[in-house]
């Protein structure tokens, strides 16, 4: 997805978790640096979760490893498009399970993290909050 602000300034919205916050979780334990274990959660629905962050590489590239769907692992790439323009590809891999079971999760990743850089979109170029992954399973909300 095309983010029309520079490279850093879309780097550091999936860095610092205050900044995340806008369109993605509601709450993140520290910034995302090599090596480190962050818990991000969700309030709305009473989850949390830990990441391990494997690779930062400053304006290009974040890696994550997650629990969710077994262990598995997320790639956000910043690919600078000219001035004040940024393209943002995220790939989820390593799903474990059946043919069924990891089809299901690809899918269902999939459509997370269309609302995730969505959203991402809407609150860095419009100072927007959509709360799309908030309104995304409006019956499983424990809080407001």
């Amino acid at each position: 997805m095309l983010i029309r602000r520079p490279v850093a300034e879309v780097f550091e919205a999936f860095v610092d978790p205050a900044i995340t916050a806008h369109f993605w979780f509601t709450k993140g334990s520290a910034r995302l640096e090599a090596g480190k274990s962050v818990r991000w959660d969700w309030e709305m629905y009473g989850l949390s979760m830990q990441a391990d962050v494997l690779a930062v590489e400053k304006e290009r590239r974040i890696l994550v490893g997650w629990s969710a769907y077994g262990h598995s692992e997320i790639e956000f790439l910043f690919t600078p498009r000219g001035p004040g323009e940024t393209f943002v590809s995220i790939s989820h891999r390593g799903f474990k399970g059946t043919p069924e079971e990891m089809t299901e999760a690809a899918i269902g990743s999939t459509e997370g993290f269309t609302f995730v850089v969505s959203g991402l979109k809407a609150w860095l170029e419009h100072g927007i909050e959509l709360k799309l992954v908030h309104d995304r399973f409006p019956d499983k909300r424990v809080q407001a």
